[in-house]
């Protein structure tokens, strides 16, 4: 690639970002409007979710090679704070699933990646201090037997759930008793979860 190649593909970045941002800022009327709702709601409405899907607000930290936008950190946090103008809670959940996406997709062997983000839309969300767990160590992981987590915003937009569970030391379990000798975070696809509307 020679130096001029390099930097026209450096301006189409660029303008593909401003172009995200600039999306963003049109959605602040729209979610002004739908505030009464998102509040009842307690989550982002269906149909504006499913148009941030579309316009690829939720691929923002997910590496292009899966499809994703692998955006900046600086137009992240421009997106986000656009969609703040229109509602916080928004801005809120959008954080919290376009971090998770981001964890997700650095933190775990590409075995795992590949499962995840080899599916088209997929989106994280996640919440690491439970509540109570009751669960097992198994050869390669963990196995969540029971458990229950705090909030955990912007779940309903996920398919899959980054869940804190904590491990024991000198026991091949992990519950509510014995020395905590760490923390582990099991992935856990949202069809396998019950979700509460408890906010």
């Amino acid at each position: 690639m020679n130096v001029a190649t390099a930097l026209q593909d450096q301006a189409e970045l660029r303008e593909e970002e401003e172009a995200l941002v600039d999306t963003a800022r049109a959605f602040v009327p729209r979610l002004r409007e739908a505030s009464a709702e998102i509040d009842r709601l307690a989550r982002i409405p269906d149909d504006i979710a499913d148009e941030f899907h579309k316009v690829g607000i939720y691929k923002m930290t997910i590496p292009r090679a899966y499809g994703g936008l692998e955006t900046s950190i600086s137009t992240w946090r421009r997106v986000v704070t656009e969609i703040g103008r229109g509602d916080a809670g928004a801005a809120w959940s959008v954080t919290l699933n376009t971090c998770c996406n981001w964890m997700a997709s650095g933190f775990y062997p590409r075995a795992v990646t590949d499962r995840i983000f080899g599916q088209p839309g997929s989106v994280t969300a996640g919440v690491f201090s439970p509540r109570g767990v009751k669960a097992r160590r198994v050869e390669g992981g963990i196995h969540v037997e029971k458990a229950i987590w705090f909030f955990n915003s912007g779940v309903p937009q996920a398919n899959w759930d980054l869940l804190g569970v904590p491990l024991l030391k000198g026991s091949d379990k992990a519950t509510d008793a014995g020395q905590m000798e760490g923390a582990g975070v099991a992935l856990i696809p949202t069809s396998d979860l019950t979700l509460l509307n408890d906010w």
